[in-house]
């Protein structure tokens, strides 16, 4: 399998058209080192929204949210408690830098069922009938159980991955869902 390396100094030039047709793509990090991971996801949905399409970033990463650190915000509401407690998305979502970013919110004990929450299939059609894009930042073992399959996946990770590890395992199942792989941020 020939992988598209995507060198973070390049994702200006290269993620715009990555994207193009895409309404829904995973941002699966394959490292340990999670603030660069965090710093990568970022990189991409600053680089998706020069495309002039309305984007948004979601940190998915439950057990140890840290994107809204990247991003510059302190926690606020967020994605679980849009989906447990009825609040807005537009109330959760804050934007910069033409990025819409839902951080994690509130944490949660029923992560599995987030996941697995038929709304993610909705929000998937909703932005592709408006030319939007979604980016979920996600463990590879959480995208396994999102109900919703997405157009694409992008790899961060700044050694690239190994498909007998755990976590390229996980991509792999992904893969074999019927959804491409994009590319790999290094």
């Amino acid at each position: 399998m020939t992988v598209r390396p995507l060198p973070r100094s390049r994702l200006d030039a290269l993620v715009p058209s990555l994207v193009t047709g895409q309404a829904l793509v995973a941002l699966v990090p394959a490292t340990g080192d999670l603030k660069w991971a965090a710093g990568a996801a970022w990189d991409v949905a600053r680089a998706a929204a020069l495309a002039d399409r309305r984007i948004a970033l979601v940190d998915l990463w439950l057990e140890q949210p840290t994107l809204h650190e990247t991003v510059g915000l302190t926690p606020t509401e967020g994605i679980v408690d849009a989906f447990e407690y009825d609040v807005s998305l537009t109330k959760a979502a804050h934007e910069v830098d033409r990025v819409f970013f839902i951080a994690a919110g509130t944490v949660t004990a029923h992560a599995g069922d987030l996941f697995a929450n038929p709304r993610w299939k909705k929000l998937h059609a909703g932005f592709r009938v408006e030319d939007a894009l979604l980016l979920l930042y996600l463990s590879a073992g959480a995208l396994a159980r999102l109900s919703a399959v997405p157009d694409g996946l992008i790899v961060l990770s700044p050694d690239g991955y190994e498909p007998e590890s755990s976590i390229g395992q996980g991509i792999t199942a992904v893969m074999e869902r019927g959804v491409p792989l994009l590319g790999v941020v290094r």
